[in-house]
């Protein structure tokens, strides 16, 4: 213990020394990172817990302009969050020092960058950063006690929010986690984003991405559940309807692919998939159509938000008819 002590100290004797050196700094990194997988963990993760040493690393890695030790750094992090017996010894200390702000202000500079036309060669951190958040919002103590102000949720949002998704496809299967997190812990967070246009037709647009991805797709779903609950409690005017449907009609192909993709997974009780949110999401698609059927007539202003499909309404009214009564039979797992 006391070698392992002595030998932490050493690697992070210096700021400007880690700082100035970029190999030594990533050969610490690879070294605990190695060490934190060990059998030893706990006793090197006890030998990180002084304030000073906790500080420097923190320090470093939300200073450094290295790309390599950036990534190593990060990979560390990862290590230590992932690691149960680790992260017991060294993520509340760590917090206490400033992790999450360190994590905050990562995925902040990465999303900065994404819009950055001086930057179009970077090597892109968005990924690990994501898995960062993601590693974060699994732990017992809840996102809204983590992240206790609403940049984290604004910056992932973002990222939904992605044009070119294809090229970021990693990045929005994490966000869609996240986001899922979040709305545990953080109920508020559901009506802002229930009021988002944007962000509803970017979830949309990502189903293509978590389709493959059980735990993304659950959440994505468990996500557009929540998000039509609340436009359930509220009054929704007419002009809000009519984009509404215009914005479920307009993505309908991947709702339907989706349902369609799965088909086989449903007879299967045991598949692991959370039909329960798919049941109650269709079956309010469907309430917020029938809706529009009965208000389509009403004047409205904003004409531009007009549906312009009464077939493709009809037919996502048919898919919610089928794929709600499908996984509502006693044969399909709730």
């Amino acid at each position: 213990m006391l070698i392992q002590q002595t030998n932490n100290e050493d690697l992070w004797s210096s700021y400007s020394y880690c700082m100035c050196n970029f190999q030594f700094g990533i050969y610490a990194c690879r070294l605990l990172t190695v060490a934190l997988h060990g059998t030893g963990s706990t006793l090197w993760a006890k030998a990180l817990l002084s304030e000073q040493t906790c500080l420097r690393i923190i320090w470093i890695v939300g200073n450094t302009l290295n790309s390599t030790l950036l990534e190593k750094s990060i990979d560390f992090l990862l290590t230590v969050i992932n690691n149960e017996e680790v992260s017991n010894v060294l993520l509340q200390p760590w917090i206490k020092l400033g992790l999450l702000n360190l994590v905050v202000n990562l995925l902040s500079c990465e999303m900065s960058n994404l819009d950055d036309e001086n930057k179009p060669n970077r090597t892109s951190f968005l990924d690990p950063v994501l898995c960062l958040v993601e590693a974060l919002s699994t732990i017992d103590c809840g996102l809204e006690t983590i992240f206790p102000n609403e940049e984290l949720c604004h910056l992932v949002c973002r990222v939904i929010k992605l044009p070119e998704k294809y090229e970021y496809t990693s990045s929005c299967v994490s966000a869609v986690v996240i986001i899922a997190n979040l709305l545990l812990d953080g109920k508020h967070i559901a009506s802002q984003l229930s009021q988002d246009p944007e962000f509803l037709q970017g979830l949309l647009e990502t189903i293509p991405f978590v389709s493959d991805d059980l735990q993304a797709r659950d959440a994505l779903w468990c996500i557009l559940e929540t998000l039509l609950v609340q436009t359930e409690e509220r009054e929704i005017s007419i002009s809000s309807l009519h984009h509404i449907v215009s914005l479920f009609t307009e993505k309908s192909s991947f709702i339907m692919d989706d349902l369609d993709g799965h088909y086989m997974e449903y007879s299967n009780p045991l598949d692991g998939s959370n039909t329960g949110a798919v049941v109650r999401t269709l079956l309010r698609i469907a309430c917020i159509m029938d809706e529009w059927y009965a208000r389509k007539n009403e004047k409205i202003e904003e004409t531009a938000n007009i549906v312009d499909s009464d077939a493709k309404v009809r037919r996502l009214l048919h898919y919610c008819s089928k794929y709600s009564s499908m996984l509502s039979s006693p044969n399909v797992q709730e």
